[in-house]
């Protein structure tokens, strides 16, 4: 049966638009475009209702410094979403780029048969009709990318570095790891390396540092090294990897001189690294494949099988038992 994926986003402009196509690469889908124009800065005009579907709405919303609009665009939303129970039709939502974790009422997803999101928060902890899903690779490294080169640089890093924080201490204990690459850009998205170039110097890349985002540990920098065969290195960070991740391969250092340290023992014996970086590359091959089955098949079940999405602080939910 195939679903009604319906753009409320100007998809192909936001950076999670290449990893939507993967997760839902395992269902048929009949797009619509809901949108009032075709560029980054054009919204949602919330007024397709359709059957059987999913929604692709974003959480950039809730950073909007115009607070009045903010709240009449939440007030559109909202309505548009209840109209799918009104009409009787299940719907589901995938809700992208909420960073914050507080773009909806927290009864808002009531109203949905399913969420798939992105950034985890407690208050959605025990939701069994959310799903949180990896950030994934932006459009600069798209999947099925790789392209083989010599791996020459040792660890590059290239993105926004502020004067303290999780970046700047990364670069500090990596900086006496030698052969590293590192382009420092002033802003998100601002003077970023062309993509063709990304994408080159990754897959020349050995360790792939990936400290933390802005407000939470996902990064795009993450899951793009993966893409290109890279060994990335995370912190530890209270077991939030293997919550999102299962058994991953990735290597998990307990603070960033640590991660220095294992990355000056790995460079320094090639044969073991290149071990690590292909069991690497295997697990993540093998999860993509596992994660978009996985996906469908909670799709397919939760808008065809009659459920109670727990209880509501403010929104009616229109799809209990």
């Amino acid at each position: 049966m195939p679903y009604n994926l319906i753009w409320q986003i100007p998809g192909k402009h936001y950076w999670e638009y290449a990893w939507i196509r993967h997760l839902l690469s395992g269902l048929e889908l009949v797009e619509h475009q809901d949108t009032t124009g075709d560029d980054f800065n054009h919204l949602g005009r919330y007024r397709l209702i359709l059957p059987n579907a999913i929604i692709v709405d974003t959480g950039r919303l809730s950073l909007l410094n115009d607070k009045r609009r903010h709240r009449a665009m939440l007030e559109q939303r909202l309505g548009y979403f209840q109209e799918f129970c009104r009409q009787g039709y299940r719907v589901g939502l995938l809700h992208i780029s909420d960073e914050t974790g507080l773009d909806l009422p927290s009864g808002a997803y009531g109203i949905f048969a399913f969420v798939l999101r992105n950034y985890a928060y407690p208050q959605f902890d025990g939701l069994e009709h959310v799903r949180i899903t990896p950030l994934g690779f932006s459009n600069l490294a798209r999947a099925n990318a790789l392209i083989v080169r010599p791996r020459d640089i040792n660890w590059s890093f290239m993105g926004t570095v502020w004067p303290t924080g999780p970046r700047a201490t990364m670069l500090q204990a990596m900086q006496d790891v030698e052969g590293g690459f590192v382009h420092m850009t002033p802003h998100f998205a601002r003077n970023i390396i062309p993509p063709a170039r990304y994408r080159d110097t990754l897959s020349r890349t050995w360790l792939c540092p990936a400290p933390r985002g802005d407000r939470t540990w996902d990064t795009f920098r993450l899951y793009e090294g993966l893409e290109m065969g890279c060994l990335p290195i995370v912190e530890r960070a209270d077991g939030y990897y293997r919550r999102l991740l299962g058994d991953h391969a990735l290597i998990e250092a307990k603070d960033w001189p640590d991660a220095a340290r294992i990355a000056r023992e790995l460079l320094a014996d090639r044969p073991k690294l290149e071990m690590r970086r292909r069991a690497c590359e295997e697990w993540w091959h093998n999860f993509k494949i596992n994660l978009a089955g996985d996906i469908a098949a909670f799709i397919r079940g939760r808008l065809t099988e009659p459920h109670s999405p727990g209880p509501l602080d403010q929104l009616e939910s229109c799809h209990s038992d």
